[in-house]
């Protein structure tokens, strides 16, 4: 029939278990999943920059309670903004600041 070595038969039989074991685990309905201390986070929350209050401005790296007053104010003197180079009429916002601040801003 077949020649199969010594350690060919292992690894086949060591499929074999992986594959039955497998199954069991799936047709027992069981979940292995990493503790919540452990999961890894996607990313920064993104702030709704439209709507965000000053505290939540505070909370991104490089806006202090002067540049958050100061986004809100433009905010409501020429409405809402539509991309992070909106930002940039802001003083105290250039180009480099306005790119550090865009993984932390939702524009929605």
């Amino acid at each position: 029939m077949w020649c199969l070595s010594y350690s060919e038969r292992r690894i086949l039989i060591g499929i074999g278990c992986c594959l039955c074991l497998g199954s069991i685990v799936r047709w027992a309905g069981l979940e292995f999943s990493v503790p919540e201390t452990q999961q890894v986070q996607s990313g920064p929350q993104r702030i709704p920059i439209n709507r965000a209050t000053s505290e939540q401005l505070q909370s991104i790296p490089g806006i202090g309670p002067v540049l958050a007053a100061r986004i809100i104010s433009d905010r409501r003197l020429h409405g809402g903004y539509s991309c992070v180079r909106d930002l940039q009429r802001v003083k105290g916002i250039g180009v480099s600041k306005a790119r550090r601040m865009e993984p932390f801003l939702s524009f929605r």
